[in-house]
């Protein structure tokens, strides 16, 4: 999977992958539930009245539950359409959070365990040691199962 070469779609790759780590059963909408374990996932600490607002203001159409498109305009403040979401490859423009990501991710399971980013950082010039690599690891992994799943990468990628 590759990104497209503009920045704008490139971003709205790594939304798209964002929403489908909320949409917990992959049927194409976030409920609340789905919302709720997210977020607890993430060590969100919010009130049911926070999730239910949270709902309310993302479900624009009022039917109990949150899609791509009411999910990018609360995230983004804009409206995406899903005919304008796509995956173009090209073999020229910037690699995607998602592409690196999937790169760390060596066996594909979506998540990236301390292995991995170890084997990940010997692609790269600088020199880490394990008390690097413990610390970034213990820093990207919020929810404390030992690996670092899409939504947890683009948290920490987002602070840098």
């Amino acid at each position: 999977m590759g990104c497209s070469n503009s920045k704008k779609d490139g971003s709205r790759d790594d939304l798209y992958h964002a929403f489908r780590e909320f949409d917990r059963n992959k049927d194409g909408y976030i409920t609340i539930d789905e919302l709720r374990r997210t977020m607890k996932k993430l060590n969100e600490n919010i009130t049911e009245g926070e999730l239910s607002e949270m709902m309310r203001e993302a479900d624009q159409d009022g039917d109990g539950r949150v899609n791509f498109r009411e999910f990018a305009k609360i995230i983004r403040g804009e409206d995406i359409t899903t005919d304008s979401y796509n995956h173009t490859v090209t073999d020229t423009g910037p690699r995607c959070l998602m592409d690196v990501f999937q790169d760390m991710d060596a066996d594909g399971n979506g998540y990236i365990t301390i292995d991995e980013l170890r084997q990940a950082l010997t692609r790269v010039p600088d020199t880490y040691t394990d008390a690097d690599i413990e610390t970034m690891m213990r820093e990207a992994d919020i929810d404390g199962d030992g690996m670092v799943n899409y939504v947890e990468f683009l948290r920490v990628t987002r602070r840098q």
